[in-house]
């Protein structure tokens, strides 16, 4: 389980897991809370209670830890989309899965969004070469996963899309949107707001949302 500690002096690492997965799991927090410039190796060795010397005898330097804390994560993103994209011959019903295995993702990783916006900040370049990589080795990504859905739907005249690649987009920013803002929701919410709770209603309205609007017969001009 993933610590969604909001600050570094919250931060709690597993002392039981072994001192390469403390690393892993301190740089992980580290990365989402600072982003990769302000985050340090010394600052990863502290949180991991290790030696730095140990940070490096594992990893070669601060970006190959980056790409190691990173990689896996899209990666098992693609796997529980895909696996739900293609879970039915009824688009309706992959949609309704795909949106299912998005928030699923998000719950467990809530601090993942976090760390996509500093790495937006910064250019992307760390994201950028691992979906290249993907592309690369003919594996596709996550994008490309949910577009294909709705060109499939579409073609099946199923769903009524302007394009496959703004329908992806929507159905991205509905999701990730409350968890990428998580500091801010209490404010705009002007009350108490408990992420799993708002999660719950916010799964349901993307479903109600997007199943509605896609499926409608008269284009919106």
């Amino acid at each position: 389980m993933i610590n969604t500690a909001a600050d570094s002096n919250n931060i709690l690492v597993n002392k039981e897991l072994t001192p390469r997965r403390r690393i892993l799991q301190a740089a992980f927090h580290s990365f989402c809370l600072k982003g990769f410039k302000g985050t340090t190796t010394r600052e990863i060795a502290q949180l991991a209670k290790v030696n730095i010397a140990m940070v490096h005898y594992y990893f070669d330097n601060k970006e190959d830890l980056y790409l190691r804390v990173v990689r896996p994560i899209f990666i098992l993103l693609s796997r529980r989309l895909r696996r739900a994209a293609t879970s039915s011959g009824d688009p309706n019903h992959c949609l309704s899965a795909v949106i299912d295995a998005y928030f699923d993702f998000l719950l467990a990783f809530p601090l993942f969004p976090r760390l996509m916006m500093w790495e937006l900040a910064e250019g992307a370049p760390r994201v950028k070469r691992i979906m290249a990589q993907s592309i690369q080795k003919n594996k596709k990504t996550f994008f490309s996963i949910i577009g294909n859905m709705f060109a499939e739907g579409q073609q099946k005249g199923v769903f009524t899309l302007d394009s496959p690649e703004h329908a992806t987009l929507s159905l991205m920013g509905l999701c990730v949107y409350p968890f990428a803002a998580q500091v801010m929701m209490p404010v705009v919410l002007s009350g108490d707001f408990q992420l799993e709770n708002f999660a719950a209603e916010r799964r349901r309205h993307t479903k109600n949302l997007l199943m509605k609007g896609f499926s409608m017969k008269v284009a919106v001009r």
